[in-house]
């Protein structure tokens, strides 16, 4: 019986490579040890003295960057100092340098109040006492000029401020001229009373000649939340303010009384101020209303409707003015600031 042919076989001999199977072990090390080679930048492969050289130049080439990155921040710093330096000496000194530049011709000494009357203010006696002075002892002017552009503010600083414009007003017998801008209401009045003439604008914002005092009561909240609040107190009206307890009609009737007290004396400066120039009654005055330009000249609140170079001409005798008024950059940028904040708030009645 003869063997029948066999099926072709699918095993090939051993010793014959198939490109579709793996190396051998051996192959497949080799292979990784040349990728080694291949990959792996070794120091032996370089000569040490150029491995050595190469060293130096890169430390060299830091060194450059290092004194170039300073030499760059060195500048920067020289220039923001010089910036700084004379940002700074523009705050400062223009004001004065400009002041002491002469004028040619006659001119008038000019003070401009502008913002809230208060401590630590825009308009305080502590800073415009110094701008008063040197406006008034200024031999060569004519007239002081007050611009005042205030919706009022503490009574005290408005007060001092009245009494120090008459002292000097008194002491170098100078002519002074009030201006009012947009407000000169509350202690932006009672500053503008010690003057000998006060004009505005017709839509000026004149008056308010009353006293307030305002507050909150949060005596049911602390309750609602669980919260004992516990005060002690030396003196039976010691806390009568206090804002977490019930209005004490004691201490209501007091605070009315110091209120009436300070009104009086306000009511008292205008009408030495004013004079019989005043062409209403107490009633109609002195109730804290407000009025526009037009009408506080009907009422004698004012003298008149004036711009500064009509003042200038007609009640000086001059056309320039001599600006002793102290501005800083941080409060000129604070009062821009509050203005574009009072802006969104139309009207803005204090």
């Amino acid at each position: 019986m003869e063997p029948s042919p066999s099926a072709p076989s699918d095993q090939q001999p051993e010793n014959v490579s198939n490109p579709r199977l793996p190396n051998t072990p051996a192959q497949q090390a080799e292979e990784r040890r040349e990728s080694e080679r291949r990959k792996d930048f070794r120091r032996s492969d370089i000569p040490d003295a150029l491995m050595d050289r190469m060293f130096d130049l890169n430390e060299q080439t830091l060194a450059l960057r290092r004194k170039e990155l300073n030499w760059r921040n060195i500048k920067f710093t020289l220039i923001g100092g010089f910036f700084l330096i004379t940002t700074l000496w523009y705050m400062v000194s223009f004001q004065e340098i400009r002041n002491k530049l002469e004028i040619s011709g006659p001119y008038a000494s000019q003070v401009v109040l502008t913002g809230d009357i208060g401590p630590g203010g825009p308009i305080a006696i502590d800073r415009v006492e110094k701008q008063l002075d040197s406006a008034f002892k200024d031999a060569q002017a004519t007239c002081v000029l007050l611009v005042i552009n205030s919706p009022g503010g503490t009574p005290v600083q408005a007060g001092l401020i009245h009494d120090r414009v008459l002292h000097l007003k008194e002491k170098h017998k100078k002519r002074t001229i009030v201006l009012a801008r947009d407000y000169m209401a509350s202690g932006g009045y009672m500053i503008g009373v010690a003057g000998d003439q006060i004009y505005a604008d017709g839509s000026s914002i004149i008056g308010s000649i009353g006293v307030i005092s305002a507050s909150f009561g949060f005596q049911d909240v602390l309750p609602k939340v669980g919260i004992e609040r516990r005060v002690l107190a030396a003196g039976s009206s010691k806390n009568g303010g206090d804002p977490f307890v019930k209005q004490n009609a004691e201490h209501t009737d007091k605070m009315r009384g110091i209120l009436d007290t300070m009104h009086q004396q306000f009511i008292s400066k205008v009408k030495t101020g004013r004079g019989d120039r005043l062409k209403a009654s107490d009633e109609v005055l002195f109730n804290a209303d407000v009025w526009t330009g037009s009408r506080a000249v009907e009422l004698g609140l004012i003298d008149g409707l004036k711009d500064t170079p009509s003042v200038l001409a007609e009640d000086c005798g001059v056309e320039q003015v001599k600006d002793y008024s102290k501005r800083d950059f941080l409060t000129t940028l604070t009062q821009r600031f509050g203005s574009a904040v009072r802006a969104l708030q139309h009207p803005h009645f204090y």
